[in-house]
């Protein structure tokens, strides 16, 4: 009797939360590919949907060059400070940024099924974008509470998916993944090691974990000369703009 030939099963990746850790996420999925391993299925939350996003539509390269020219002043560069209630800095040049290398691609246009997991805001509700713009999808899943302002999407405000989510093995096993590979970037939380991780995932934490060049005391110096110099320009552009209306 003739034996079929066994077909390989599907493989999903879920690429984990975990602020500038995340960019851990990348060496992972090199070093996949360099294995002969190669995910049908990519699913992300917060900055693993950034990579996974990047990397479902075969623009690894350019995020993995973006992440090795990062310092803390670039960083400070990229940030564009905008004081709201809803979140301390508006992400317009990390959005820009995205544009380059992401412009009008669609989830489902993508040659890997990829799935960004976010929060729906009002509701706490876990959300699964799997069709719609990349980009908005992966702005959506990051969007940290505090620090980037919710999005809306498809009349919903959404919001980090970690809090939902962090490690999304649950969305690439519905997606039909057989054999799934985790990528949790943080451990036991009653750990030392473990918590110093925490705080490198607030706020200071990330500016500090992502581009470690600059001294603690200068960061926060250069951080905030960077908000005073967005205030300024602010209100030279409303003394111009009252200026022309009288």
């Amino acid at each position: 009797m003739k034996q079929l030939p066994m077909s390989r099963p599907k493989i999903g990746i879920a690429l984990g939360a975990g602020v500038a850790r995340g960019w851990t996420h990348i060496g992972v999925l090199k070093t996949l590919n360099r294995a002969g391993i190669d995910a049908d299925i990519v699913s992300g939350t917060s900055i693993g949907a950034l990579v996974g996003g990047c990397h479902a539509a075969g623009k690894l390269e350019p995020l993995e060059e973006f992440a090795r020219s990062l310092t803390r002043r670039r960083m400070l560069s990229l940030l564009d400070f905008r004081f709201r209630s809803s979140g301390l800095i508006g992400d317009t040049k990390l959005t820009e940024l995205m544009r380059e290398h992401l412009t009008d691609i669609r989830i489902e246009d993508l040659e890997k099924r990829f799935v960004g997991v976010a929060t729906e805001l009002t509701t706490g509700h876990e959300l699964w974008l799997h069709h719609g713009n990349l980009i908005q999808a992966i702005r959506a899943s990051y969007s940290l509470p505090g620090v980037f302002s919710p999005i809306a999407v498809d009349g919903r405000w959404l919001i980090d998916g970690a809090l939902v989510n962090p490690v999304p093995v649950s969305v690439a096993r519905a997606l039909g993944a057989r054999v799934v590979i985790a990528v949790n970037l943080n451990n036991d939380p009653f750990d030392p090691a473990a918590r110093r991780r925490a705080h490198e995932a607030s706020f200071p934490g990330y500016l500090q974990s992502a581009a470690p060049v600059m001294p603690e005391d200068d960061l926060f110096r250069e951080l905030g000369e960077q908000m005073d110099e967005e205030m300024e320009e602010q209100a030279e552009e409303a003394k111009a703009a009252e200026s022309e209306m009288l």
